[in-house]
């Protein structure tokens, strides 16, 4: 199975590159989802088919099987459901929807680093990213303010010497 980790990382500083690849990273899922269910259908196909093989099998010799010459439909279907080539089968099957529900969320995933990117793209419209830009003035302000804080308390907290006799 594709590991889709490192495609849903979003470096938000080369927002273009991240852009530029967006469209291929959905096809690329996509197509492994694509891939996916595709891979599920056909072991459900087989899985269909050996059921069928394994159901003639058993209504031509139930004795062979355990049961009685006179079987109903569910004694067959549940020796059917037993046999250890169609467990494996179903288990097969089991994975595949699995893995299909994986890609599916993989590709999901997608759309949701598209939406991540456009907010990210508006963040850095909106100067996120840069850094902040304060006025002459203001700076000016709060240097003054500082200086005067800071000279009126070591008025405060100026100490006498003693002199040594």
């Amino acid at each position: 199975m594709p590991d889709y980790n490192e495609d849903i990382l979003i470096d938000e500083y080369n927002l273009d590159k991240e852009w530029e690849a967006q469209s291929g990273l959905y096809m690329k899922w996509a197509v492994e989802h694509a891939d996916s269910l595709f891979s599920k259908d056909k072991i459900k196909s087989e899985l269909d088919l050996l059921y069928a093989q394994l159901d003639g099998e058993v209504r031509a010799n139930p004795g062979g099987y355990g049961l009685p010459d006179r079987t109903t439909e569910a004694m067959i279907k549940s020796t059917v459901m037993q046999l250890v080539d169609y467990v494996d089968k179903h288990t097969e099957y089991l994975e595949a929807v699995k893995n299909a529900n994986i890609m599916q969320s993989a590709k999901e995933t997608m759309h949701h680093r598209r939406k991540a990117l456009e907010n990210l793209t508006q963040l850095f419209i909106g100067g996120y990213y840069s850094k902040p830009n304060i006025p002459q003035k203001a700076k000016d302000m709060s240097s003054e303010k500082t200086d005067q804080i800071i000279s009126k308390n070591l008025k405060k907290s100026k100490r006498k010497l003693k002199r040594k006799e």
